[in-house]
């Protein structure tokens, strides 16, 4: 199944794209934790309550685990206007003090280990509107890609789909393409991340990435998916590349994010749509079951 992380008003937790899990320098064992729990392999917190819309979390996007001692700085036009550090939970809050105006800020994770990451947040009446889950990848000894995707706490599953020719990577099917192609973390209970990654990357092939709201089952018309506050990052050979959010107002149960094609070249198709993406978008799909997990 599939681990969760939730974002709420002002706290700031960190996560690794990798595994889902909030990660912790200490040498405790994280599974020690009675928050902690395992689904199909993965492990994941459940801190969920504990972040608000003054607080962001910071996790290991492949395994779902909070991460401790991770930076978040603040700028706005350049210029730094607050930095926060997770706690043990992988949360940092902003304090009561800390006052912002409203539009967008950069708000950049560093972490020993992991690939740092700049993602655009807005803040409106002092409150984070969305956007404060972050899942992050560790950095990588050997180049590939990692898509990771984080929401809110509906719906509760969404699933990550990567096509790529005859391939398809999603719950389902979780390595492809000698193990080129993997789902590595897969949340069935809301928040996320779900995380694939693209190994020894085939500059001939077309790599299409999408979104199913399983949680939808036949209500194709379903705006639930729109309303998800979603949002899926790119990384590249241990690079943060871009940040998607799902567009708002929308009908339909897919989400066709993105499009990589000569290995490196990102194409944005950013689409809510009702029926799942065909052959005629360069690759080939099985039907998606939506009555097995």
């Amino acid at each position: 199944m599939k681990l969760l992380a939730f974002f709420a008003a002002t706290i700031l937790l960190l996560f690794s794209c990798d595994t889902g899990m909030i990660i912790d320098d200490s040498t405790a064992n994280p599974l020690a934790n009675d928050s902690l729990s395992s689904q199909d392999g993965n492990t994941n917190v459940n801190n969920n309550t504990a972040v608000n819309s003054r607080s962001v979390l910071i996790s290991d996007c492949d395994t779902g685990a909070p991460l401790s001692n991770a930076t978040i700085t603040v700028e706005k036009s350049g210029e730094t206007v607050a930095r926060i550090t997770t706690d043990e939970s992988g949360i940092a809050t902003f304090s009561e003090n800390q006052s912002f105006s409203d539009g967008d800020y950069n708000f950049i994770v560093e972490r020993n280990g992991y690939v740092q990451t700049t993602d655009k947040i807005t803040i409106q009446d002092g409150d984070i509107v969305e956007g404060n889950r972050i899942s992050i990848p560790k950095t990588s000894s050997e180049n590939c890609i990692k898509i990771v995707m984080d929401w809110g706490a509906t719906p509760s599953d969404l699933d990550s789909h990567l096509a790529a020719d005859s391939f398809h990577v999603y719950f389902n099917s979780k390595s492809q393409d000698n193990g080129n192609l993997t789902l590595d973390h897969d949340d069935t209970t809301s928040y996320g991340p779900e995380t694939i990654t693209i190994k020894n990357v085939n500059s001939a092939l077309t790599y299409n990435y999408y979104v199913h709201n399983y949680s939808a089952g036949s209500n194709t018309t379903s705006t639930a998916l729109s309303a998800s506050k979603a949002r899926v990052r790119l990384y590249i050979n241990n690079e943060y590349k871009q940040t998607w959010t799902v567009p708002v107002g929308q009908s339909g149960v897919y989400w066709e994010v993105f499009k990589i094609t000569g290995g490196s070249s990102v194409d944005s198709v950013n689409e809510v749509k009702t029926s799942q993406p065909s052959s005629s978008d360069s690759f080939t799909l099985t039907a998606v079951p939506t009555s097995n997990k």
